[in-house]
C-alpha cells in the first residue's frame, strides 16, 4: 500500500476517495496539510498569529469542499497528482484567508489606534494604579458611545457564562477582577468559592484589595489564589493551569474565540474592537468600576460565545469549559 517514503500510493488513494473515506485521507496527510499552510504564512509575520485558525479552516474546507468533489476524482484517475491538487486547493483556500484577514485589517480601528500611540500603555509591567484614568482618555461623545456599547456586549458575555454555567462564570469574574486588579469584596468571593472560613475571608479580602495589590505581579497572586481553589473548588490544577485557564478565556485558542475576539462594535464601515490584551485589563477594571457606581445600563444576554468549529452547525447546542 505504501512506498519506502511511506506515502499512500495512487490506486489507493482513488479507491478512499470514490468509497468516501475522506477523514482517512485527511488523518494520512494532516502533517503535509500542516507543513503547507506554516510554509504558506511564514513571509507574513503578521499572520503568524492565525495558524492554527487556518490549518483548522482549511483540514474543514479539504473535507466538505475538496475531496468530495467530483472534480478532484476526476483529476486524480487521470492525471495520477494527487498531492499536486491537494496542495492547489490548500493554497486556494489559503489565499482566500489570507484576502478575508487582510480586509478585517482595512476595516479594523482598534480602541488603541483611536487614541494614538499605546506603547506607554504596554511598557507598565506590575503597576496597575493608574488604570483607565479619567484623564488618559479625550472627551470624545463619540469614542464615549463605542465604549458604553463595548461594556455592555461584554456584560451581556459575563450574563451568559453566569446564565449557563455558574460555576464558571463566578470564576472568570473573580479571576478577571484579579488579572485587571479591581478590588474584590465579599460577594465575589462566596460566589466564586462558597462559604469560607472567616479567616481565609479576611486573608483574602486583605491579599485582593489596596495599592499594594494592584503592584503585585500577576504570578504571585495566583500562586497565593490557587490553593484556595483547591481546598474550596476541589480544583486539581496549580497556579499556572489557573493562569492558563483565565488567559484562554480571555484570548482563546484554535478551537475557541476569546472574550477579546467577541468584543466587537460594527458600523456601516468600521469595526471597533480592543486588541491587546493589556487594553482588555484597562477596560475589564472600568467596566466594573463603572458597574459598582451604576454607570452602565443593564445588558440583555445575547449568544455570542460559542466554538468556531460550531459555526457550520449552529444548531448545536453551546458548550464551555468546565473549571
Amino acid at each position: 500500500m505504501t512506498n519506502a517514503h511511506n506515502e499512500i500510493d495512487q490506486h489507493t488513494i482513488i479507491t478512499w476517495l470514490e468509497s468516501k473515506k475522506y477523514d482517512l485521507i485527511l488523518a494520512k496527510y494532516q502533517h503535509f496539510i500542516r507543513k503547507k499552510v506554516v510554509d504558506y504564512i511564514q513571509g507574513f509575520k503578521y499572520y503568524h498569529q492565525f495558524e492554527g485558525d487556518f490549518y483548522h479552516d482549511v483540514y474543514l474546507y479539504l473535507r466538505t469542499q475538496s475531496l468530495p468533489s467530483k472534480a478532484f476524482l476526476e483529476a486524480c484517475r487521470t492525471q495520477n497528482m494527487f498531492k499536486f491538487y491537494l496542495a492547489k486547493c490548500i493554497r486556494n483556500r489559503l489565499n482566500t484567508l489570507l484576502s478575508k484577514e487582510r480586509q478585517k485589517r482595512i476595516h479594523t480601528t482598534t480602541l488603541e489606534g483611536l487614541l494614538g500611540n499605546s506603547e506607554d500603555f504596554q511598557t507598565i509591567e506590575t503597576d496597575k494604579s493608574q488604570m483607565m484614568a479619567k484623564n488618559a482618555y479625550p472627551s470624545d461623545a463619540e469614542f464615549e458611545d463605542i465604549k458604553q456599547r463595548l461594556h455592555q456586549q461584554f456584560q451581556s458575555i459575563l450574563h451568559q457564562f453566569i446564565d449557563s454555567l455558574p460555576e464558571v462564570g463566578y470564576k472568570l469574574i473573580l479571576m478577571l477582577k484579579v488579572q485587571a486588579r479591581v478590588d474584590v469584596y465579599e460577594e465575589d468571593l462566596r460566589r466564586c468559592f462558597g462559604k469560607l472560613r472567616s479567616k481565609d475571608n479576611k486573608a483574602l479580602l486583605t491579599l485582593l484589595s489596596g495599592p499594594q495589590y494592584r503592584k503585585e505581579k500577576d504570578i504571585g497572586l495566583i500562586q497565593t489564589l490557587a490553593p484556595y481553589f483547591k481546598k474550596y473548588r476541589k480544583e486539581k490544577g496549580d497556579a499556572k493551569a489557573l493562569q492558563r485557564w483565565v488567559n484562554q478565556y480571555i484570548a482563546g485558542d484554535k478551537y475557541t474565540k476569546g472574550i477579546v475576539d467577541r468584543l466587537t462594535i460594527s458600523d456601516a464601515n468600521y469595526d471597533f474592537k480592543i486588541q491587546s490584551k493589556r487594553w482588555f485589563l484597562d477596560f475589564v477594571y472600568e467596566h466594573f468600576k463603572n458597574l459598582e457606581e451604576g454607570k452602565i445600563p443593564e445588558a440583555s444576554v445575547i449568544s455570542i460565545y460559542h466554538k468556531r468549529a460550531q459555526e457550520l452547525n449552529t444548531q448545536r447546542p453551546l458548550k464551555f469549559q468546565q473549571g
